[in-house]
């Protein structure tokens, strides 16, 4: 109500996405305890967003290859040994981010090593750099988003500016 639109159904597409109504661009995501949603108005100047939520646990070891590429593996191996698990959870959570912001652009359906992330922690920044072109996308392009980790949670943003 707030945007100046009365509440609609918003069933998932094909894709599974959210249909936003028309001039409305969104993201959702949600852990066991916790949901959000981030909205903007195409007309301010929005194209998209992405949002991630995570719990501040460690990404499970078995899955970091899966997840980081070999130079975000490095830089792992360079952090202090207490905080690796929770700042490769924090790779993951700035990945899903980046990805739910390019994806109604694209419409391509991008893997997790397509980015390269770079995080900033005490600023409260990542940048997560296109690894390949996906249209409107370019290789080395770079989206900078926001993160947080408190109170038992990471969270990440991305807004892409409409072009």
């Amino acid at each position: 109500m707030e945007l100046g639109f009365n509440p609609v159904a918003m069933p998932p597409g094909q894709d599974r996405q959210p249909v936003w109504p028309k001039g409305i661009v969104g993201s959702i995501t949600h852990t066991d305890n916790h949901c959000a949603a981030a909205v903007g108005r195409l007309s301010s100047g929005i194209g998209s967003v992405g949002i991630d939520l995570e719990p501040d646990n460690s990404l499970p070891t078995d899955i970091l290859g899966l997840v980081c590429r070999p130079e975000e593996r490095l830089w792992l191996q360079e952090q202090p040994i207490g905080r690796r698990g929770l700042l490769a959870k924090v790779i993951f959570s700035a990945k899903e981010c980046a990805y739910k912001a390019q994806y109604p652009l694209s419409r391509d359906m991008l893997e997790f090593h397509d980015f390269r992330i770079r995080l900033d922690c005490d600023a409260d920044r990542f940048e997560a750099e296109f690894m390949r072109e996906c249209t409107p996308f370019i290789a080395g392009q770079r989206l900078q988003g926001q993160l947080r980790i408190a109170n038992g949670g990471i969270a990440c943003a991305v807004i892409i500016a409409r072009r």
